[in-house]
């Protein structure tokens, strides 16, 4: 069977535009000015319609000349080149989702500010063909339209149903989905210098987040190689339609985690409205992981070249996806546990029936990879799931992953959008009325004392009315948990219900601190299970859902792989809503979406050598096509600010409080930061603190002249 995919692009590369330009004044890519105006329908003609651009005038102004040509001012006086404006133009239309009629509309407004004689691509084919190869590849892997198995990009008898399959037919009928080349996206974020170096390798090894945990460090990991973790859930693209897609998604764990979500990469997209087969759509993944695990990928790191080797370590995703991804049972059916063997029972609740996992009083059987390959030779030979097994997994021929320990709780679907949303229900439900927890009467003085609070920038969101919970995104639910539902819940929730309300509160509260020993996990352990417990006493068997029953498996992934927030969803769910508005329109959306993707992924790589002269433009240009402001490392210190810097001059106050550190330097002008985060985590703010009769500063500045960093507090008495 072919496995080689079939390329979609031909790749050039944004320096080999080597199309020679004819002589004449009509081989500039700039639409004349006074045609476009005095003739607004001739130019409407060329700029949307393409079809009616004559070919030679395509062909003599489509691309640059060369590099030097790119490299030169975009005109006489002009304060930026040709290619840092295109990448400008660029970096704008992904930050605002600008469609291809905004972005026509665009060019002919900036066509008519350029100094007549600008070469400037003033349509939208023209201004697309600057960056035509840059796109990075990606390939159309088929399958068979009746059984589903993976076929590849040649034509060839269907192993499993023995049917002709041509890979043509299946193009046209949409009987494939869209891969990515792993190795080529991991060569693109190590060429990248801003963030290789954040990368913890080698003797930095010990300072990434996943360390602490005991299958990680059993990995056979050199000072070179790195891990990734991966994600797949579907997503619907249109309110009207079930057709939905579902992305591969890949994230490099050895990155800082304010670094590597911004970095995640894509290994498939699969599309269509229904599930797909995921023993067919991981087969390339699979393959790709392994070959990356015995040889690994060469780059450079600016003098040696180095090789690194890639392994998976957790997979990461909601319960109906984690079924589909270890050929399971369903979470509602029987064995629908992914790390035990709890068979659960049927109760009715309401005017039907729902599976429950009482407490009990020992914890069932867990679940291991031996066993679990022989329940799905079973499951096979009898043709139904046994165990909960309904066959054999892809995922079994991944090296060094294992399909039940690398298969990981995510807190923020079974925690976040699971308990805390279920037990805030009952609270405020109406049909809960009777129940000694109701509080639903008391909604409207719950909801003054929730928006009284006003939460730190680090919670994203501001509290909303718990009348409109219903509505509450993951995030939210996480601030309920974390900082609101303890205040808020006070005094009018029971004693016996808000005390083991906090049972979960506290818990949660230790596995998501940035470090997470041995004793706390086993705290957390005892906590956990005297919540489920109790859950079952105070609300009932039939609220003993598999989001309740999960919260058993906490603690042992944190054990495994680390602190819960290291392998939650949330990256991935935030680079799902970015890719749900790469497209426009309702047609081809998987090809618009992988190649604007692609196209993103590939802008810093090609902006190397650009705002070289400029840092702001660089951080204007990196604050757009990654959508929020870049982290700076600090020299010669374990610091990270936040946010851009701005410029500051010094005071007296502030020039003698460095002075009191034998810095001697009048009044220089210095780069100021709002936040800085030490690398023990703390973060220190540039703000004014009231303490009594003082006032303390904290400044936070880099001086220009000797690029040193200096962290220092000063007071100022205040006037009686």
């Amino acid at each position: 069977m072919a496995t080689e995919p079939r390329q979609v692009h031909q790749l050039h590369g944004i320096e080999q535009h080597a199309k020679q330009r004819a002589p004449s004044e009509d081989s500039t890519s700039r639409v004349s000015r006074s045609d476009s105006i005095n003739n607004p329908q001739s130019s409407e003609q060329e700029g949307d319609v393409q079809d009616h651009v004559p070919v030679q005038q395509l062909e003599d102004c489509e691309q640059f000349e060369d590099q030097e040509e790119l490299d030169e001012h975009l005109y006489d006086g002009c304060p930026i080149t040709r290619r840092e404006s295109l990448l400008l133009i660029m970096a704008h239309i992904i930050r605002h989702g600008t469609s291809g009629a905004a972005l026509q509309s665009l060019l002919k407004l900036l066509d008519c500010h350029l100094p007549t004689g600008t070469i400037f691509p003033a349509t939208q084919y023209l201004f697309n063909k600057q960056f035509k190869g840059t796109e990075g590849s990606i390939q159309f892997h088929a399958y068979c339209p009746k059984c589903t198995t993976y076929i590849g990009s040649e034509d060839m008898v269907c192993e499993n149903c023995m049917n002709v399959v041509c890979v043509n037919n299946c193009l046209e009928n949409g009987d494939y989905f869209i891969g990515f080349d792993i190795k080529e996206q991991l060569i693109n974020i190590f060429n990248n210098e801003d963030t290789r170096k954040h990368l913890q390798m080698g003797t930095k090894r010990n300072m990434c987040d996943s360390y602490a945990g005991e299958l990680y460090r059993k990995l056979p990991l050199e000072d070179n190689d790195i891990t990734i973790s991966c994600n797949t859930d579907g997503m619907q693209v249109f309110v009207s339609s079930n057709f939905g897609i579902w992305p591969l998604q890949l994230m490099v764990n050895e990155l800082p985690y304010t670094i590597r979500r911004k970095n995640i990469f894509l290994g498939g997209l699969c599309f269509g409205r229904s599930k797909p087969d995921m023993n067919t759509f991981l087969k390339p993944f699979v393959s790709s992981m392994n070959q990356l695990s015995s040889d690994g990928f060469d780059w450079c790191d600016g003098t040696l070249t180095r090789n690194t080797k890639v392994f998976t370590t957790t997979c990461t995703c909601d319960s109906p996806a984690r079924c589909l991804v270890q050929n399971t049972s369903q979470f509602n059916g029987q064995y629908g546990c992914s790390w035990c063997l709890a068979s659960g029972e049927v109760h009715s609740v309401g005017r039907g029936y729902a599976r429950v996992y009482p407490a009990g009083n020992q914890l069932d059987a867990c679940r291991n990879q031996t066993d679990h390959i022989e329940h799905a030779r079973i499951a096979v030979e009898q043709n139904k799931p046994h165990m909960g097994v309904k066959g054999p997994s892809v995922l079994f021929l991944l090296m060094y992953f294992d399909i039940i320990n690398n298969v990981v709780v995510d807190y923020m679907h079974a925690v976040c959008l699971g308990v805390v949303r279920t037990v805030a229900g009952l609270w405020l439900d109406s049909s809960n009325h009777s129940e000694p927890f109701y509080i639903g009467r008391s909604i409207e003085q719950l909801d003054q004392r929730l928006k009284s609070i006003r939460p730190p920038s680090e919670v994203t969101r501001l509290p909303a009315s718990l009348k409109f919970r219903k509505n509450w995104k993951a995030s939210e639910w996480r601030a309920w948990l974390l900082h609101y539902s303890a205040v808020v819940t006070a005094g009018f929730l029971p004693k016996r219900f808000y005390e083991h309300n906090m049972l979960l509160v506290t818990a949660m509260h230790l596995l998501l601190a940035k470090n997470v020993d041995q004793n706390t996990i086993q705290l957390c352990e005892s906590l956990l299970i005297a919540f489920v417990v109790e859950f079952e006493a105070l609300y009932g068997k039939e609220c003993m859902r598999f989001n309740i029953h999960q919260l058993l498996h906490l603690t042992a992934c944190v054990k495994k792989w680390g602190p819960v927030w290291v392998y939650s969803a949330f990256p991935f769910e935030g680079m799902n809503g970015k890719l749900g508005k790469m497209f426009h329109g309702t047609q081809y959306v998987h090809k618009q979406i992988a190649e604007k993707f692609m196209l993103i992924r590939s802008l810093p790589s090609i902006a190397v050598n650009a705002f070289n002269t400029n840092t702001n433009l660089k951080k204007y240009f990196q604050v757009n096509v990654f959508g929020f402001d870049m982290s700076e490392a600090l020299p010669n210190e374990n610091l990270c600010s936040l946010g851009l810097p701005v410029k500051y001059i010094l005071n007296c106050a502030q020039s003698n409080a460095l002075g009191t550190l034998g810095i001697i330097l009048g009044r220089p002008n210095v780069q100021a930061y709002r936040k800085v985060v030490t690398n023990s985590g703390l973060i220190l703010v540039s703000q004014v603190i009231q303490h009594k009769k003082t006032k303390k500063k904290q400044l936070v500045c880099k001086i220009q002249r000797q690029q040193n960093w200096f962290i220092t507090t000063y007071s100022i008495s205040l006037p009686e």
